[in-house]
């Protein structure tokens, strides 16, 4: 472990000193304001209509729904700006030729790639942690219930921990950190959708063969990460989506780490 400390202070030491990290920051956080101003902004006249026409608000639409849907925009910006953080992890070194100087000093592939994934992983924790004052203000002029909110912040944290992996894994394919972000971005976004391409050929399949539409829609539905991201905003913490993020984040780390050894071979 020691060696993946070392290069887990490496790594993060570059981002924290590095002005992109502090761009990637902001920008999170400008577009995640935006949001919550916009749906406290929609809770508050919707409120206002209801309490005018209805006589009590519907069951679901309290203080917390502005938490679940401002969480769920996060996804999304999480799964744009992260390519930016995973891009350089391994391609930069590559394209420097640092990478053989690091592969024979004594840390192992090991902690090459764990600490380069825990530095990743720490900025992700801070760009989740720096968000926590809007659900603190909303609690202060509108009561919350806040393990919904803290369930909903662990399912962000491992969602962006699976997309971490597999950014990893795209980096060390490549010496470009341009065709790294790219990729990544683009095999996130294709896990982020494969829940509709699961809907599309289930309509398809019940035309041809309606027999496994069901279970061909079913399991492509299982893949997104944006399914499993759900349960998590609205409170509910199931072990399947638990163990779904932890499998993916283990299966891109491990493909990272197979692919730094082929590397060390070559």
């Amino acid at each position: 472990m020691r060696g993946t400390w070392a290069i887990w202070k490496r790594e993060a030491r570059f981002y924290f000193s590095n002005p992109t990290a502090y761009v990637l920051i902001a920008v999170f956080l400008v577009l995640a304001d935006l949001a919550f101003l916009f749906m406290f902004n929609y809770y508050t006249v919707q409120s206002a209509q209801f309490g005018r026409f209805m006589s009590e608000m519907p069951y679901d639409f309290t203080p917390n729904w502005i938490i679940e849907v401002l969480f769920d925009f996060l996804g999304t910006v999480i799964l744009i700006t992260l390519p930016f953080v995973t891009m350089r992890l391994l391609a930069e070194e590559r394209h420097t030729g640092t990478d053989e100087l690091l592969l024979t000093t004594p840390v192992s592939i090991t902690d090459i790639v764990l600490g380069k994934y825990l530095a990743a992983l720490t900025l992700l924790a801070v760009m989740l942690a720096l968000s926590i004052y809007m659900p603190i203000l909303l609690d202060r002029y509108s009561e919350i219930a806040w393990k919904p909110v803290l369930i909903g912040y662990l399912g962000l944290f491992l969602m962006g921990a699976a997309f971490i992996s597999l950014g990893l894994f795209i980096s060390s394919l490549t010496e470009s950190q341009v065709i790294a972000g790219l990729a990544t971005f683009g095999l996130l976004l294709g896990v982020w959708l494969i829940s509709g391409m699961g809907d599309i050929a289930g309509r398809i399949l019940d035309y041809l063969t309606p027999s496994i539409s069901a279970a061909v829609e079913e399991g492509l539905k299982f893949m997104s990460l944006n399914d499993h991201l759900s349960p998590f905003l609205k409170g509910v913490l199931d072990t399947r989506d638990l163990l779904f993020y932890l499998t993916t984040a283990f299966f891109g780390i491990f493909l990272a780490h197979r692919s730094v050894e082929s590397t060390r071979w070559r």
